[in-house]
C-alpha cells in the first residue's frame, strides 16, 4: 500500500483520497499524457524507471507532463478514443492539485465537455429545453460521484450568478442565422471571460456541469454555422472561376477569389485556440465579403458571376426611424393640509419615461416581450439571491456580467423582504421596486450590448429591439409605480413616496441614455 508523504499532506482535498486512489489516478493520466506527447512527436518519450516503484518521482514526471501537455492536445486525445477513465483520473488529479495555471482550466474545460458527450449521443441533435437541463442535472450527480473522495470547495455566491448567465447567452447564441453574426458578437471571447473569473468554483459540479452543457450546445451551433459559412465562400469560388472569372479577381476590399477557394475549415477547427480566433474572423470577413457581392456592392468581376440562391439572406436593414424621449410624468396631487408633507417629487408636463421607438422588429412583438420577460425574471432572481447572501454593509453594489449597478437602500430592503402571494400595498411596493431595479439592469446590459455592436452589419438589430421593447416597459412601470407613490402620499407615508422617486429617476436616465442610443441609428455618430 502507498503511504501519504508530508508534502501529499498539505495539499488539503487529497486527504480525503485513499493511497490507492491517488495511485490509480497518477497512473491513469501518466499513460494519458505519454500518449499525446508521443503521437505529437511521433517517438517515444524516456521515461525515468523509479516510477515504477515511486510515487513521489511519478508525481513530479505527470507534472511535468502536465506542462508540456496543451489543451488542444487533450481535446484530440479524446477524440481518438475512449478515454472516459483518464478524463476521470484527470479531473480528480487537477482538484488536488496545490497550485493551479491559467491552463488548468481550460483543460479542465475541454475534460468535463469530453466527459458530457458520452452523455449526448452524436445524433441526439439539439436537445429540447427541459431534455437538457434533466441531462445537466445528470452529468452533475457524474461529477459528484468523481469527486466522491475529493474535497471541492463551494463556488462563491456572484460565481453561481455568473453561471445562471449561461442560459442567457444560449438564448443568445440561439438566435443566430449566420456565422459573421456569431463571431461580430464578441460572445465567444465574453464566455471566455466569464469562465476566467470563476476562479477556484470553476471545478464545483454545480459550475461545471452547465458550462459542460453550454459547451456542447455551443459546439453544435457553432459547427452548424461554420460549415454553412465555408461552404458559401467555397461554392462562391467555384462559381466565378466555373463562369471565366479569374482568381485574383477582387471580390470587395482587399478580399480576392483566392481567398475564398482557400479556406480549410478542417485545419480552422483543429488549430490553437489564439490562432483559430484570428481564421476564424478571417472566415467571417470572407462571408462579409461574399454577401457583398451577392446583394450587388462593390465592383463587378472579371466573369458573370450569378448570384447564390441556395442559402436566403437578407441584406442589412437600413436606418431607422429614430424615437423620441419625453419626460417624466405629472407629479402626483399635493397632501391635504394638515397632513404631513411627502418629499418633493419632481414636475414633468410630459407622459412617464421616454417613447418605444417606432420601427418594426424581425420578431413579433409577443416574442421580444416574452424572451425580455424571463430575462427581466432572471435578472431579478439573481438580484434578490445576491442581496440575501451578501454582507448587509455591501449588499448595494451588485455583480453582474454587464457591469455592476447600484440599489438604493430602499430597493435591498425590497429584496430582502418575502411578502409570498400577500395582496396588499406593501407587497405591492417591494414588487415595483424590484421589477424597477431589474428593469434599470437589463437596460444597462442591452446598453452596453448595443453600443458594443451598432457597427456590426447585423448584431446591433436584436439588442436595438430589446431596448425598444425595455423602453416601453419603463414607462408602463413607471406609471404603476406613479399609482403606488399616489396613494403613499394620500397616506402620509413619505418614506414610501421618496424610494419610489428615487427608483423611478434612475429607470428614467437609464432609460434616456437608451432611447438616444437608438436616435443615433443610421446618424454614423
Amino acid at each position: 500500500m502507498l503511504r501519504l508523504t508530508k508534502q501529499q499532506l498539505k495539499r488539503g482535498p487529497v486527504l480525503a483520497q485513499s493511497a490507492e486512489q491517488i495511485g490509480q489516478d497518477l497512473t491513469a493520466v501518466h499513460s494519458f499524457y505519454l500518449f499525446l506527447l508521443e503521437s505529437a512527436l511521433a517517438h517515444e518519450v524516456p521515461v525515468p524507471p523509479s516510477i515504477a516503484h515511486d510515487r513521489d518521482v511519478l508525481l513530479r514526471f505527470v507534472s511535468l507532463l502536465d506542462l508540456a501537455t496543451t489543451p488542444q492536445m487533450i481535446r484530440d486525445g479524446f477524440k481518438s478514443a475512449d478515454q472516459r477513465g483518464a478524463g476521470e483520473a484527470l479531473l480528480r488529479f487537477f482538484a488536488t492539485k496545490s497550485r493551479r495555471r491559467r491552463e488548468d482550466r481550460d483543460k479542465v474545460d475541454v475534460i468535463a465537455t469530453a466527459l458530457y458527450r458520452f452523455l449526448v449521443p452524436p445524433d441526439a441533435g439539439e436537445l429540447a429545453e427541459d431534455a437538457d437541463y434533466q441531462r445537466t442535472l445528470q452529468f452533475e450527480e457524474e461529477l459528484r460521484r468523481i469527486y466522491r473522495n475529493v474535497e471541492i470547495e463551494e463556488p462563491a455566491t456572484e460565481h453561481m450568478q455568473l453561471v445562471r448567465e449561461f442560459q442567457f447567452l444560449r438564448d443568445e447564441v440561439n438566435d443566430f442565422r449566420h456565422f459573421d453574426e456569431l463571431i461580430d458578437s464578441g460572445v465567444i471571447q465574453k464566455v471566455r471571460d466569464i469562465k476566467q473569473t470563476l476562479d477556484s468554483s470553476f471545478l464545483h459540479p454545480s459550475v461545471l456541469a452547465p458550462l459542460a452543457s453550454y459547451n456542447v450546445f455551443f459546439g453544435q451551433r457553432f459547427d452548424l454555422l461554420f460549415k454553412r459559412a465555408t461552404q458559401e465562400v467555397k461554392s462562391f469560388a467555384h462559381k466565378v472561376q466555373a463562369d471565366g472569372g479569374s482568381i485574383m479577381s477582387r471580390v470587395d476590399g482587399d478580399v480576392i477569389v483566392k481567398h475564398l477557394a482557400d479556406v480549410d475549415e478542417g485545419k480552422i477547427l483543429n488549430e490553437e485556440y489564439s490562432r483559430a480566433q484570428e481564421n476564424l474572423r478571417h472566415v467571417s470577413k470572407l462571408k462579409k465579403a461574399v454577401d457583398n457581392r451577392r446583394f450587388g456592392k462593390g465592383a463587378p468581376l472579371k466573369g458573370a458571376v450569378p448570384q447564390q440562391t441556395n442559402v436566403p439572406r437578407v441584406p442589412p436593414p437600413t436606418a431607422v426611424p429614430q424615437p423620441e424621449i419625453t419626460a417624466i410624468a405629472d407629479s402626483v396631487a399635493p397632501a391635504p393640509k394638515g397632513q404631513a408633507q411627502a418629499a418633493p417629487v419632481p414636475q414633468r408636463s410630459h407622459r412617464l419615461g421616454p417613447e418605444p421607438p417606432a420601427y418594426s422588429t424581425p420578431r413579433s412583438s409577443s416574442s421580444v416581450a416574452e424572451v425580455e420577460l424571463q430575462k427581466l425574471s432572471g435578472v431579478q432572481m439573481t438580484i434578490r439571491s445576491f442581496v440575501r447572501a451578501a454582507d448587509p454593509t455591501a449588499a448595494q453594489v451588485v455583480p453582474l456580467p454587464n457591469g455592476n449597478i447600484t440599489l438604493t437602500v430602499s430597493e435591498v430592503e425590497a429584496f430582502r423582504a418575502d411578502y409570498g402571494n400577500e395582496k396588499s400595498f406593501r407587497a405591492d411596493f417591494v414588487a415595483a421596486l424590484m421589477q424597477m431595479a431589474a428593469l434599470d439592469a437589463r437596460l444597462l446590459a442591452e446598453w452596453q450590448e448595443f453600443q458594443r455592436t451598432r457597427y456590426t452589419a447585423y448584431n446591433w438589430k436584436p439588442h436595438a429591439d430589446a431596448l425598444a421593447h425595455l423602453l416601453n416597459m419603463s414607462r408602463t412601470v413607471s406609471e404603476h409605480a406613479m399609482q403606488l407613490m399616489t396613494t403613499a402620499h394620500q397616506r402620509g407615508l413619505t418614506d414610501k413616496v421618496a424610494a419610489v422617486t428615487e427608483s423611478i429617476e434612475k429607470v428614467r436616465m437609464r432609460a434616456q441614455a437608451a432611447a438616444e442610443a437608438l436616435q443615433s441609428i443610421g446618424t454614423g455618430e
